[in-house]
């Protein structure tokens, strides 16, 4: 063998498996949570939270996290898209993964988001080993405000976007008993995730029976965009003759953008039976 050439596999054979094991132990991680400062927060309104998922390897793998119960909020993930980042910090490059994550609050307040437990396993390169890791995120404390006009407790709406349609079936008046009339209402609000519109008031009074049904509720996105549809029905059967006054159902938003508490009505309906 050319004594060269065995000099170099000899050396060769000591740098090699010592450099990816450094580069293994180089590999740094870490998770963060944020959320977007300078404006206000309203009840009812949908806080977009920043989990961010940081490494200074190559990829990442088997990420996973668990959301805890805010007390007085929803928290949730509404969309599974991520957005990829890079950042520079000290003069080394990370790879960042974040999750937009929904919160929800529902009273006015200081709100506490606990820590949310994430994993992931990243590794320094192609072909390197994977190293897991396991984080906490530090908790949040938001101070969650009540629109100026609605009233402590009320179940409160915020969205830039409101859309209401009603019909009463049949439209032709109810005159006999036995006979039914239906109330159908569909609502669509942006940004807000359709199981958190309120259900509707039932009115109930002896020799009407009312009948709710299930309602139906369905959350769109479009580019990161969430509209939340919800339709209700409401049916009402005559058991007696009588005089009967459903009364309207009024619905109130607040625009946040506008800072304007907004209100609808649906017109009662009379029945002389």
């Amino acid at each position: 063998m050319n004594r060269y050439l065995g000099k170099f596999i000899l050396l060769a054979g000591l740098l090699l498996p010592l450099s990816l094991p450094a580069q293994d132990n180089a590999v740094r991680a870490a998770v963060s949570i944020s959320v977007e400062q300078g404006r206000d927060i309203w009840a009812g309104q949908q806080v977009t939270l920043d989990l961010d998922l940081k490494t200074t390897g190559f990829s990442f793998s088997n990420s996973h996290f668990n959301l805890p119960e805010v007390k007085g909020a929803f928290l949730m993930q509404t969309d599974t898209t991520t957005v990829k980042l890079t950042d520079n910090i000290d003069g080394q490059d990370w790879q960042i993964v974040r999750y937009p994550l929904a919160l929800y609050p529902q009273k006015a307040g200081q709100l506490k988001v606990p820590p949310i437990n994430v994993r992931f396993t990243t590794s320094a390169g192609f072909g390197s080993e994977e190293k897991a890791f396991d984080f906490q995120t530090e908790p949040l404390e938001l101070t969650i405000k009540l629109p100026p006009g609605a009233k402590p407790g009320d179940l409160v709406v915020t969205t830039t976007t409101f859309e209401l349609e009603h019909d009463w079936q049949p439209a032709t008046a109810v005159t006999k008993t036995g006979d039914a009339v239906t109330l159908n209402v569909t609502r669509k609000a942006r940004n807000i995730a359709a199981m958190l519109l309120p259900p509707l008031p039932v009115f109930r009074v002896e020799g009407l029976a009312s009948y709710p049904q299930t309602p139906e509720v369905t959350d769109k996105t479009d580019r990161g965009d969430l509209t939340g549809v919800r339709i209700d029905r409401i049916t009402w059967v005559v058991e007696k003759p009588g005089i009967y006054e459903i009364p309207g159902i009024r619905f109130q938003w607040w625009d946040p953008d506008r800072r304007e508490l907004k209100q609808q009505l649906i017109p009662g309906l009379s029945l002389d039976i």
